[in-house]
């Protein structure tokens, strides 16, 4: 049978300056299935369990989750089934925040109906970053509020606050007997923008967590009546990587925060600096000479263990244009260490000096010597960013490599004639790789690397990089597009 397309009626003024802001409210243009999936959710809305972490009035509540890819053709939706907790951060609510929250999922009836795939396919469409390969992971709210004579129901944390997700949309199923639930829309200056209240079943309305706060006012009873409830369908859209996977974080974070390397998040003024591995070496060294390995001299008198940590530390310097090959996770990083900031991009031993790329910060205390390598990638994988540190300080320590005199002034105040004689961390990924192709020998010491898996790394990269070369860049977009 034909889909029948349901006008519901717009209560609240779209203005184009607060959609420029990331706000947006319109009524859903609702066929049969999407009109009948809300009334049904509305009739379900009494079976709901109740909120055990809210203390300020009744409510009610369950909780399904969704994924959502967006193709050339259309949005894939698919039920995920089983349910992970829900994690929201007491920063962005503090009354109910912090802790982790479980709720009851809707029946199998109502969370597989059709409606709810056309509905999640429909918000999910207008959305900003709703391309052709984006995904999202949709979590799915049924909340009632319920108010007795005497108590109201307070429908969100005091004050205006964010729900810690990119996208949030507000569907109202229905309401009875009650006054309030207003919306109120607020930018970060918490200056308030707009507000409406929803009336009828269809109206909603979609913010860009980013940008702006929002909350919702207390649902009230009116008078001469011993009930009243209102029935919300909240939606929160988690933007994904490409390929839909999403990392296990507990913050229930947006996933592009932890796929996307950081330094493709940021603009050209904005830098920052390397992982910043603390490397307990003095344990380290224990732990090898309780298991006999014999290499290595591990005497470790003051003064001995003083030069092993100098020829571990100079030893990852001397032969950081080969380790790096396995500490650049992707090409952007490198764009992102600039001098200047705590980039750490000059290869020098130091103390107290932030700007060079290998410390063992200063201190009195013996037991919390530590050596610092500053310039790996945050992106980095850890199985094979850590193992080359090991194995070049392990070759320093062999061969009694002497880093020299620590460096303890400012070096990006260093003049030319000094600067040019400093060396640099790699340029690029490219440059990396070669110098891990050049120089591979103590990779290889006890088997730990050998020559097919450096060589197959290698190669897996330069994909990486001849993909990137043969990519048009977005600056070249942004400078020259008009050219053509």
């Amino acid at each position: 049978m034909k889909n029948i397309l349901v006008e519901f009626s717009h209560h609240a003024d779209a203005r184009a300056d607060i959609e420029a802001r990331g706000y947006t409210e319109r009524p859903l243009q609702l066929d049969r299935d999407l009109a009948y999936m809300l009334t049904r959710m509305a009739s379900g809305s009494w079976d709901l369990p109740a909120d055990e972490w809210y203390r300020t009035g009744k409510r009610y509540r369950s909780f399904d989750q969704y994924s959502a890819h967006v193709t050339d053709t259309g949005v894939e939706v698919r039920h995920l089934g089983e349910v992970r907790p829900y994690f929201q951060d007491v920063s962005h609510n503090p009354e109910p925040g912090g802790v982790e929250r479980r709720y009851a999922p809707l029946a199998a009836d109502l969370s597989n109906d059709v409606g709810i795939y056309k509905l999640i396919s429909q918000q999910v469409a207008r959305l900003p970053l709703s391309n052709a390969g984006q995904a999202y992971q949709v979590n799915l709210h049924v909340v009632r509020y319920c108010a007795l004579p005497g108590q109201r129901c307070e429908t969100s944390p005091p004050g205006y606050h964010k729900d810690g997700e990119r996208f949030i949309s507000v569907v109202l199923l229905t309401y009875c007997g009650a006054d309030g639930g207003r919306v109120h829309i607020a930018d970060n200056e918490k200056s308030e923008l707009d507000s409406f209240l929803m009336r009828e079943m269809g109206e909603n309305y979609i913010i860009d967590d980013e940008s702006v706060h929002h909350k919702l006012s207390p649902v009230e009873i009116l008078e001469n009546n011993t009930l009243a409830f209102r029935d919300v369908l909240i939606l929160d859209f988690i933007p994904l990587q490409k390929t839909g996977e999403r990392r296990n974080r507990p913050d229930n974070k947006p996933a592009e925060n932890a796929a996307v390397p950081r330094g493709l998040k940021l603009t050209s003024d904005e830098r920052r600096e390397g992982l910043g591995d603390m490397d307990p070496l003095k344990r380290l060294l224990k732990l090898i000479k309780d298991n006999d390995v014999q290499e290595i001299d591990f005497r470790f008198t003051d003064m001995g263990g003083k030069m092993h940590y100098m020829t571990y530390d100079v030893a990852i310097i001397d032969t950081n244009t080969t380790t790096e090959g396995f500490m650049i996770d992707g090409p952007s990083f490198r764009g992102c260490l600039v001098p200047g900031y705590e980039a750490p991009v000059l290869l020098a031993c130091s103390a107290r000096n932030r700007s060079a790329a290998r410390r063992i910060p200063f201190g009195s205390n013996r037991k919390a010597k530590r050596v610092e390598v500053r310039f790996p990638d945050p992106a980095a994988n850890p199985y094979l960013a850590f193992a080359p540190m090991l194995m070049a300080g392990f070759d320093g320590i062999k061969n009694k490599i002497h880093p020299g005199p620590a460096i303890d002034k400012d070096l990006y105040e260093l003049p030319l004639c000094e600067n040019v004689k400093t060396p640099t961390v790699c340029g690029s990924l490219p440059e990396a790789l070669v110098s891990l192709s050049n120089d591979r020998a103590f990779l290889k010491a006890g088997g730990v690397f050998d020559d097919d898996f450096i060589d197959s790394y290698i190669k897996l990269k330069m994909e990486e990089v001849t993909l990137l070369e043969t990519t048009p860049h977005l600056v070249e977009f942004q400078k020259y597009y008009s050219v053509s």
